[in-house]
């Protein structure tokens, strides 16, 4: 198994490493304190194996890293389109073991905040999968 490093394209801070599973702050977003919507988009296992078998041949490496599969979420996947058309910048990234939280703000001033998970693989080539989101 091998993976393609990809450099993300969106500024901000990126807060990468270990972190205690307990805290669920990131920057000033407590994400305990958040109104979830879960993702409308149900993926088969038979997908999901699909997506990371892609992964695994050097093939959409983007799905690796949460921040890009956040944006690539919101500008293809997102139900309400009008967030489609502002540019989106990540602010933090938080991962704990294979749960990956990420902040986006766009130029309206608006912030939403993602949570992701690992679904196959939990190692680093592992694809990640929105799975909530909230407006904060």
């Amino acid at each position: 198994m091998f993976c393609i490093p990809l450099v993300a394209a969106a500024a901000g801070v990126l807060l990468y490493g270990q972190c205690n599973c307990c805290e669920f702050m990131v920057g000033d977003v407590d994400f305990n304190n958040q109104c979830w919507i879960d993702n409308p988009i149900c993926y088969s296992r038979k997908q999901l194996c699909h997506e990371q078998c892609m992964v695994n041949k050097g093939h959409k490496c983007w799905r690796t890293k949460p921040e890009l599969v956040a944006v690539n979420f919101l500008n293809y996947d997102f139900i309400q389109c009008e967030y489609r058309d502002i540019p989106a910048t990540v602010c933090e990234v938080k991962i704990c073991c294979d749960t990956a939280y990420v902040v986006l703000s766009f130029d309206n001033c608006k912030r939403m905040a993602f949570k992701l998970y690992k679904p196959v693989d939990k190692g680093d080539c592992g694809i990640w999968i929105v799975k909530k989101y909230a407006y904060i």
